[in-house]
């Protein structure tokens, strides 16, 4: 990478005791430097190392500058957190030259933020009263008093209000500030920094219209951001330009679109596709390779084996390739391995080939996915599925080491996410998935006495992650399948040594846990088939066979899958809202559309005003039935939520009941009831609009049946 000379660029750089707002120049252009696309050819630490020696370099012409110091902390620490302890201790040595200097207390603040955040609030505020006009450590202040851990509105406002006094000219804010309910506070920050924008191109501007577009969004409903979209299309009409620099913090800004507008894919794909034809040997260039590989290939959805088969052969036919060619990418060797383990006319050498090619990636990019669970686990419970044992423990190692990355106890972190309870049950949880398939993998090895002690192991993670009645409502359908799973072990276990009474029993366990089955396959058919011959073998007959499934708990079994109506698995009559009852037998004879929502959810948020829209366009159809089901672990969460977004919609809680009638997923997400079947839907739409219009369409169809 090329590097900028400083020799004379930091004689005006102010010393340590000075309290500036914003970088320099010559500072900038150092940042710009460093969101230089990455060469995926190369390792992640290389790359990252790359980036670190810029800014290590810069630092030597001017040791004092706190911003350089921040993009430091940025690189050293990254996404995973792997290096925060070594760069806290890294401030610490720095603050104790000089204990008094608010430049270093913040820095040594900002590197300790949620691991220590009483000692970093201190110190901020001691930085303050040596110089009240630093603005950095009020912001930093008001960031953490926007996190749950620390919630605190008027502290927030507080530390806003005195940043934009001492700072009034910078463009700096917090994602997070979108959740305040403040809506003068976000207001007045999404008009400070728009107003900063004008003119400015840099990388930190570049963050910055991520921010202020997410301030301006939440002002208001989502089928009221008229003037909102209005702006930002201006604004990505003005970044699109030919004289702003093409780099990673501009695409950035602009993918960040997606999430907040629909409609703009085609202006972010144009953005990654200038980005690619300059750097072609970054993730951009790997992304539209893919893409022109790959051409229109759209998941054949209720499609024949055949075509599901061709989907996945195109796919991992044009990732494979890419793979080789940029062996630091783990998402392009990801996803050849993945697409070929689910090709069932791929060879065993070509599958063993793409997963060799995967684990070598892993290792040069251990952070490259961050997939739940970790892409190495999911390809290793694929391969599992398939009959091919030999790579698994390899996989799932890889796994393990992805996990204790991502969520080991050094990651608990209170303002910017990760409590240790939630880190623990993280950790059991892709553990948990893991020992599945490395059970299965030493089972079919023929390595019994490996595959005994994990089933030990995994006995032990599933006693931890039992739920209690107080645990969200979700927690109890997502442990029962990872207990029909490890049910289903233990049949195999027992039929690998030749206890086929035992191993009826596993299945026949397995088959009584199994939650309302979702959108994915699951195990749940293989349990069934391995029940059934094992049955045969022991000379059941289908008499006896169809007698034990009419009086065992197997209502679960298919429940959620076209031919089942959810509201059979459901006896309890319910009330919404708007103070209307339902009963499920009625509901059983008509066509409804179930969405699930939760007051936290800001997709959800986003899509209720048009779920309104809908629910008044049928309110008056006695066959259409719409209902809201919010599954928060607090009813005043629903109801708080109902009145900031002055809706008025059939909303009904439904967390203690909804999970005993529909398969746990993504949130929102969109169930069609019918008398024939219970299915998830998934609208292909560009807009909430069109989404509206699409269901809409969907209804008046399955109503006609």
């Amino acid at each position: 990478m090329r590097f900028i000379a400083l020799t004379l660029l930091f004689v005006a750089t102010p010393t340590l005791h000075a309290q500036p707002c914003g970088p320099s120049a010559p500072v900038l252009r150092i940042l710009d430097e460093i969101q230089t696309p990455d060469d995926m050819r190369l390792p992640a630490a290389e790359r990252t190392e790359r980036k670190i020696q810029v800014v290590r370099k810069a630092l030597q012409a001017a040791p004092d500058d706190v911003f350089l110091h921040e993009e430091y902390q940025r690189l050293r620490i990254g996404g995973m957190e792997a290096d925060r302890p070594a760069v806290i201790e890294e401030y610490e040595k720095l603050l104790a030259r000089d204990a008094g200097d608010p430049v270093s207390l913040y820095l040594a603040a900002l590197a300790q933020l949620g691991r220590n955040t009483t000692q970093a609030v201190e110190r901020l505020e001691r930085a303050i009263e040596r110089a009240p006009s630093f603005g950095l450590p009020h912001l930093l202040l008001a960031q953490i008093y926007s996190a749950s851990a620390h919630s605190d509105p008027e502290k927030v406002k507080r530390h806003l209000e005195r940043f934009e006094a001492v700072c009034p000219d910078s463009v700096r804010g917090f994602p997070a500030l979108r959740w305040s309910k403040d809506t003068a506070l976000l207001a007045r920050t999404a008009s400070r920094i728009r107003r900063n924008l004008r003119d400015r191109t840099d990388s930190e501007a570049m963050a910055a219209y991520a921010v202020v577009w997410a301030l301006e969004a939440a002002q208001e409903r989502s089928d009221e951001q008229t003037e909102n979209v209005a702006r930002l299309k201006q604004d990505v009409d003005r970044l699109l330009a030919p004289g702003v620099p093409r780099n990673l913090a501009w695409l950035s800004a602009l993918q960040s679109t997606r999430t907040l507008q629909d409609g703009l894919e085609k202006d972010f794909r144009a953005a990654r596709r200038e980005v690619a034809a300059r750097y072609p040997h970054s993730a951009a260039a790997v992304t539209e390779a893919y893409l022109e590989a790959r051409g229109p290939n759209s998941y054949p959805k209720g499609g024949t084996p055949e075509q599901v088969a061709a989907y996945w052969r195109k796919e991992w036919q044009a990732a494979l390739p890419l793979a080789r060619r940029f062996p630091g990418s783990q998402s392009i060797a990801g996803t050849a391995a993945r697409a070929i383990v689910q090709d069932p006319v791929a060879t065993t050498p070509a599958i063993r080939d793409a997963i060799a090619l995967f684990l070598s990636a892993v290792k040069l990019d251990p952070d490259g996915s961050r997939s739940l669970p970790p892409d190495p686990i999911e390809i290793a419970e694929l391969l599992a599925q398939r009959g091919l044992p030999e790579d698994i423990p390899d996989l799932v190692f890889a796994g393990f080491s992805a996990v204790e990355r991502g969520f080991s106890p050094a990651h608990v972190n209170d303002v910017l996410g990760g409590s240790a309870a939630g880190l623990r049950q993280m950790r059991d949880r892709m553990n948990l998935w893991g020992y599945n398939a490395l059970c299965e993998a030493y089972i079919g090895l023929g390595r019994l006495s490996s595959a005994k002690d994990l089933l030990l192991q995994q006995e032990e993670i599933l006693n931890r992650l039992r739920p209690s009645g107080s645990d969200p409502a979700a927690d109890k359908p997502r442990f029962a399948k990872d207990e029909a799973v490890y049910w289903h072990l233990k049949g195999l276990f027992a039929e690998a040594e030749g206890r086929r009474i035992d191993a009826i029993i596993g299945y026949r366990n397995s088959l009584s846990a199994f939650p309302p089955r979702g959108a994915r396959p699951d195990r749940r058919d293989r349990v069934m088939q391995s029940a059934q011959r094992i049955w045969n073998e022991l000379g059941g007959t289908a008499q006896g066979w169809n007698d034990w499934a009419a009086s065992s708990s197997l209502r679960n079994f298919a429940a959620g899958r076209g031919g089942v109506n959810a509201w059979t698995k459901l006896g309890t009559r319910f009330t919404d809202v708007l103070g209307r009852s339902y009963e499920p037998k009625d509901l059983a004879t008509k066509t409804t559309l179930v969405t699930l929502w939760a007051s936290w959810c800001g997709p959800c948020r986003a899509e209720l005003p048009y779920f309104e829209k809908l629910h008044q366009q049928f309110q008056n159809r006695d066959d259409i039935v719409l209902l809201a089901f919010n599954i928060d672990d607090d009813i005043a969460d629903m109801h708080k939520a109902l009145g900031e977004l002055k809706l008025s919609i059939p909303s009904v809680y439904a967390a203690p009941f909804v999970y005993s009638m529909l398969a746990p997923t993504a949130i929102p997400a969109n169930w069609l009831v019918t008398p024939a079947k219970t299915e998830l839907l998934w609208i292909d739409a560009p807009n909430l609009p069109e989404w509206q219009a699409k269901m809409a369409e969907v209804l008046e169809k399955a109503a006609d049946r």
